[in-house]
């Protein structure tokens, strides 16, 4: 089945403008260290999301900074092992609604010293044609702001 209008405003290159007032909070509750943390605040990375032109149901996400960068492949719906932009190991799965939100569920994988605090990522475009990363793990929700570069 095609995309909608909605879950296609979702590709294209995206740099970050903003994150909300708790974001350091948010990256207190998934235990990320003064390091990672300082460098999560300070940079403003670009998101590139694709789509596979033939099986709409194949995403990639590319994270791309000064500091690192990181591709993730995933086939929605489907819970995959990976490792996170900061070196967390969780099982993914990736759902794509109707109403154009990408959800990102992390899980944690027992027994991986790797593994970390899951966080439920929810990406979106509102109405002011920005894409929206809207991250919660353990009672707090903070908001990542992008523009559209391409």
């Amino acid at each position: 089945m095609p995309l909608n209008e909605k879950q296609n405003k979702l590709i294209g290159k995206w740099r970050l403008e903003k994150n909300g007032d708790n974001y350091g909070e948010y990256l207190d509750v998934i235990e990320i260290g003064m390091l990672k943390k300082t460098l999560a605040l300070s940079i403003a990375p670009d998101v590139i999301i694709n789509v596979d032109p033939n099986d709409c149901n194949k995403w990639n996400c590319s994270v791309v900074s000064p500091f690192k960068n990181k591709t993730w492949n995933y086939t929605l719906n489907n819970k995959e092992k990976d490792v996170t932009i900061d070196d967390r190991v969780f099982y993914i799965t990736v759902t794509l609604t109707e109403n154009g939100e990408m959800i990102e569920k992390q899980e944690v994988v027992s027994n991986d010293p790797m593994t970390g605090i899951p966080s439920i990522i929810t990406r979106y475009v509102n109405d002011e044609g920005q894409l929206v990363a809207k991250c919660e793990a353990k009672g707090v929700t903070a908001y990542r702001y992008y523009s559209k570069v391409e």
